[in-house]
Order: structure tokens, then C-alpha cells, then sequence
């Protein structure tokens, strides 16, 4: 007993010492990866020759290319002679809106400035780099997702000095122990560190894992050595986690319920922004587990590691048909959405499964428009192909929460889009009046692309008469309805629900 607690006491502390510095490897090389784009962008932009005057259109269309030569760059500029800073958006950026380095989050470099977003607020999702005068923005979303940080670990980014947090992905509390050294395993009663220096100067990153996966790492070597032979342990330790993910895994009850037809449909309405009317709605997962819902972000988590995704959305898609077959035969003009998933994307066959379906219930193409966030456009070119060959077939294609992860132009311009909505985050109380605010940029590039546009996450009839003003044609959100069933979304549209605000 006490030889197998000290043998999974060493174990236990090597395995996590391996697990954190192999991840900190990783993710030097990937940050540096991305610092050299950034340094080629910020070397293009000052190489720039720049004729007298404002923004001109050959300049601003060069700012462009940059971006468009560099996927981890959101945003470039420059300022020109006579103060103007001239954005890769085509416009001249406004002054509110140019990066100001004398407040927190700002560190020197030898030729560069970094201005890191407030830790603390989860709205500000930039990294600003300037270099003389040019300066280049990276999505802090982008960032850490390009790190691909394994789901048992967390990483920030602290100051060298006084450790208080420079650069987090979510707005989570962080207090880094005090006896944190560079290259050694720290423990304290919660988590496991290992802190290691980055290319930004006073700045460090720290790597961590939760004692409670330690913990579970440590009996799992002590169960290894007090059974005293590691292959037969390991063949009891690998049956069991067949056995578990086989029959009591979240993923397990998931692909049950998936075989069984025992999740559910909502549908939340797509409204009219001119007539209140409804012109159609998203459909939207639910699953109810002796009367407790579970989570939807949880439920496609879980999928999405388990391999289940594309189960699931043919699931979602055959519930839609038999939802029209049922209730929506007579919707005139409307249209439903269903989110579409990077598998789905990366499967040659999904294409020719919808057709067959549609086919089997009658469902006019017309009346499906596949959705799809930015963080599913991992292969672009791939992406391309396989949404121009839904489109061929009659559908339409939405791109949701354009401006809050992957995307820059260069996406609008390439993938076969119908449909921008704008995400819900655009819309928030303190911000969606403003006349700089992200949705007016996000509804002028629509404009300019000839998209057609939903507003999403509206509540509050200010909000509504905010875009209504701004000539939005479509909204959803709580101010019209909450997610309703099939049959009462068919009903209540029948009926003529019109919304009328006060």
C-alpha cells in the first residue's frame, strides 16, 4: 500500500509535468506562428507608400489585401500624414475607435506596442499591435483558439511583475500563488501551474490543470501499481472505459436518445421588423431528462467530442421534414434554419442525405436554410465547395455571430452566403445605440454584399425600433417569443401573430 502511494505520488507529478509542458511547448511555437504574421502585416503596412491627402481608395483597398494575406489578422491600419488612420474595413477609422496605449493592458516591445483587451470584460475581444504607424488587430477568440488548448487545461497570460491577469479568453476569476517560478510545477489547493516566458515583454503565461483532474490522475496510477501488473491493469482500466462510454457516458445517453427519437424541436420565429409578422423561425434542440432540460451547449459539446455531431444533425434535419410534412405545409414564404456543424461541412454525403429527404416528405429546398457559425470554418475551401453544392440545390446559407470569432472579409467574399445575422452581443443595452456600434458595420457590409440580414437576441422594443430605424428587415429574440413547439409555432403563425410595439 505505501510503495503504490509512493509510486503514484512520482507518477502523478511527472505525467502532469509532461501534460503541461508538452501543452506550453505547443503553444510558444503557435503564438510564434502567429507573431510572424502579425510582424509581416505591421512590416507591409510601413512599407506602404502613402500620397498626400485622406483615405484614398487605392490605399485603403492595399490595407485590405493585407488581411487577406494574413487569416490571423482581423483588422489592419494606418495612419497617414495628417493624423487620418485609414482601416482595412474601407473607412477612415473614428477617433473613438483608434487604439489608445495609456491606459491598463499596455506593454512596450522593442520596436512594438501591445495593448492587451481589459481581463476583466468579456465585450473587448482585441489585441491591438502597433509598430510606428501601423497598427494590426488580432480576435483574442482566434488567438486562443489557434493555442487549441486541451478541455482539462486553462491558460492565461499575467503580468511578469504584479501577476494580475493581461490576457484571458473568458472573463473567469485568476489569482496566480505568489510563489510562482518560471519552469517548475506549482500546487496549491485548487490547481496545478507551470508558468513559462513569452515574446511579450514583462508579460508570462501559466498553464494549469485542476486538482480535481490531478486527483483523478493520482488514483488511477495508484490503482495501476496496487494492482502490481501494468498490463493487466491497463486491460481492466480500457474495459472499463469501454464499458462506461458504452453505457453510462453523457455521450452514451446522448446517442440513446438520438436512436430513440427522445430529443426534441423548438422553434424560435423569425419576425418582420416592418409588419410584426412571422416569416419563419430556427429550429432549436432540446432534451428533457426526467423533467430537468439539459443544456443544448452542453448537449453539442458533448457531441461534437463524442463524434455524435453528424448524428445529430440528421436527426435535426428528418425531425424539420416531419415538423413540415405535420404543421408547416402551409407557411407561405417561410423559411426554417438549421445549424450546420464543421462535420457536416466535411461530410461528402450529407448533400445527397438532405436531397433524399426532402424528396421523401416533399419539402421544397426553399423552405431550409443551413446556418453556420465562424467556428466551424476550419477548411474554408472545403466549407466553399460543400455549401455551394447546398445552394445548387435550392437552399440558402446564414453565417451567425459574423464579427465575434473567425471571420474577416475575406469569408463574405469567398463562401457562398445568403443570409448575416447579427449576433446578439452586437445588441447589448449599454451599446446597440451608439452610432459606431459593431451591428450598424455589421448591417453595412450586409448592405454592400447585397446579404439579406436578422438581428438576433432583440427583447426590448427599444432595440426593435433601434433597427427597425436602421432598416433591419429581420429580427429574433425574446421580445416576440420564446421557442415553441411545432405545433404551437404552426398555430399561432396561422392564427396571424403580428407584434405591435407601444
Amino acid at each position: 500500500m505505501a510503495a503504490a502511494w509512493i509510486i503514484s505520488n512520482q507518477l502523478t507529478f511527472n505525467q502532469t509535468f509532461a501534460n503541461l509542458n508538452a501543452f506550453v511547448l505547443q503553444s510558444r511555437v503557435r503564438t510564434g506562428h502567429i507573431d510572424a504574421q502579425v510582424n509581416t502585416a505591421l512590416q507591409s503596412l510601413n512599407a506602404f507608400t502613402v500620397p498626400p491627402g485622406r483615405c484614398s481608395v487605392p490605399l485603403l483597398k492595399e490595407l485590405g489585401q493585407v488581411v487577406r494575406d494574413s487569416p490571423y489578422v482581423y483588422d489592419a491600419a494606418l495612419r497617414i500624414a495628417d493624423g487620418t488612420v485609414c482601416s482595412s474595413y474601407g473607412y477612415e477609422l473614428p477617433k473613438q475607435l483608434v487604439p489608445q496605449f495609456n491606459k491598463g493592458g499596455h506593454y512596450l516591445g522593442p520596436d512594438r506596442e501591445y495593448g492587451f483587451p481589459d481581463a476583466r470584460d468579456p465585450s473587448q475581444a482585441f489585441i491591438v499591435i502597433a509598430s510606428k504607424q501601423a497598427y494590426v488587430w488580432v480576435n483574442k477568440g482566434i488567438f486562443f483558439d489557434a493555442l487549441q488548448t486541451p478541455s482539462s487545461m486553462t491558460l492565461h497570460f499575467i503580468d511578469a511583475n504584479d501577476l494580475h491577469p493581461v490576457l484571458v479568453k473568458e472573463a473567469l476569476p485568476f489569482s496566480a500563488p505568489p510563489s510562482l517560478k518560471l519552469g517548475q510545477l506549482t500546487a496549491t489547493e485548487g490547481y496545478w501551474y507551470l508558468a513559462f516566458p513569452t515574446q511579450w515583454s514583462n508579460v508570462i503565461g501559466v498553464a494549469s490543470l485542476s486538482a480535481a483532474v490531478v486527483q483523478h490522475a493520482w488514483w488511477t496510477n495508484f490503482l495501476l501499481a496496487l494492482l502490481g501488473c501494468a498490463l493487466l491493469s491497463l486491460g481492466v482500466f480500457h474495459a472499463g472505459v469501454v464499458i462506461y462510454r458504452r453505457h453510462f457516458s453523457f455521450a452514451s445517453h446522448i446517442a440513446r436518445a438520438i436512436r430513440h427519437n427522445q430529443l426534441t424541436l423548438n422553434y424560435q420565429p423569425i419576425v418582420d421588423l416592418r409588419t410584426g409578422q412571422w416569416r419563419g423561425a430556427e429550429a432549436l434542440l432540446r432534451w428533457s431528462v426526467r423533467g430537468q432540460l439539459i443544456s443544448p451547449l452542453r448537449i453539442v459539446s458533448e457531441v461534437e467530442r463524442s463524434g455524435l455531431v453528424g448524428d445529430l444533425t440528421r436527426w435535426v434535419c428528418r425531425r424539420v421534414a416531419e415538423d413540415y410534412a405535420t404543421f408547416f405545409q402551409h407557411g407561405d414564404g417561410q423559411y426554417f434554419t438549421i445549424n450546420l456543424s464543421g462535420d457536416d461541412l466535411a461530410d461528402p454525403q450529407f448533400v445527397d442525405f438532405i436531397s433524399a429527404l426532402l424528396a421523401q416528405y416533399n419539402v421544397p429546398a426553399a423552405f431550409i436554410v443551413f446556418e453556420l457559425t465562424e467556428s466551424v470554418l476550419v477548411d474554408k475551401d472545403r466549407a466553399t465547395v460543400q455549401l455551394q453544392r447546398l445552394r445548387d440545390r435550392g437552399h440558402r446559407i446564414a453565417l451567425d455571430d459574423f464579427g465575434t470569432g473567425y471571420s474577416n472579409l475575406s469569408y463574405l467574399e469567398h463562401l457562398p452566403i445568403d443570409i448575416l445575422k447579427i449576433d446578439r452581443s452586437f445588441l447589448a443595452l449599454e451599446r446597440y445605440r451608439a452610432p459606431d456600434a459593431m451591428w450598424r458595420q455589421v448591417l453595412g457590409i450586409a448592405r454592400a454584399l447585397q446579404l439579406s440580414v436578422v438581428a438576433e437576441g432583440v427583447e426590448y422594443p427599444e432595440q426593435a425600433e433601434v433597427l427597425s430605424r436602421a432598416a433591419v428587415p429581420l429580427a429574433q429574440g425574446w421580445l416576440y417569443s420564446e421557442a415553441l413547439s411545432a405545433q404551437q409555432f404552426a398555430q399561432l403563425s396561422k392564427d396571424g401573430s403580428e407584434l405591435k410595439f407601444a
